[in-house]
């Protein structure tokens, strides 16, 4: 039996209004967060209703923020429509064996610095990360439209209140711009997802 399979493993799946067809003959637990307003088919199980903000990383902070105490040994977060940013998805998280804390599923792997290259949002990611990080952090690797694996350890690494006071951030203002270029908005969220996971920088909530 492939190892992958004796991990303890759910998937977060951050849907708006994309077939989930792709997901009916998937192996591993799933919990849906469902963000739009059509009917999912009564095949779909374990789903979440939350407000259409924040996109996928407002998804992955509530799931983290609701299974902090409870969180398995990994989790898989996906969008929607995975395979449009890993066309050999199901292939990557087979051969996953649990030998990294934070497995990068897309099969574009992107960098920005903290001056402002070569990702145009390199200096308001620089920028966010000085607020919340104690340490000057410049260089930042991420996975094209956030999808990873992370481990139970990864995420407790942090402070629950971390992931509290980075959502409260992203939904301050009422009602809620889609903003490209606030302070922790989804974009630049996205884009510190690896770093805030990779056990090397402390928060100053942690």
């Amino acid at each position: 039996m492939n190892l992958v399979m004796n991990l303890k493993m759910t998937m977060v799946i951050s849907r708006y209004r994309e077939n989930l067809d792709w997901l009916k003959e998937l192996p591993w637990n799933y919990i849906i967060y469902d963000k739009g307003e059509d009917n999912l088919p009564s095949w779909v199980k374990n789903v979440v209703k939350l407000p259409n903000i924040g996109r996928e990383s407002h998804t992955y902070l509530a799931y983290i923020i609701d299974n902090y105490d409870n969180l398995p040994d990994y989790t898989i977060f996906l969008q929607d429509k995975p395979l449009d940013h890993s066309k050999e998805l199901i292939k990557k998280i087979n051969n996953f064996k649990g030998e990294c804390d934070f497995f990068a599923l897309s099969d574009d792997i992107l960098y920005a610095d903290g001056y402002g290259g070569p990702h145009h949002f390199g200096l308001k990611i620089a920028e966010s990360a000085r607020k919340i990080f104690l340490n000057k952090i410049d260089f930042f690797e991420f996975p094209a439209g956030a999808q990873f694996i992370v481990s139970k350890k990864a995420i407790l690494f942090h402070a629950k209140m971390t992931y509290q006071r980075i959502m409260d951030f992203m939904i301050r203002e009422k009602p809620y711009v889609e903003d490209e270029y606030r302070f922790f908005s989804p974009w630049v969220l996205e884009r510190l997802w690896k770093t805030l996971f990779d056990m090397e920088h402390k928060t100053i909530y942690d």
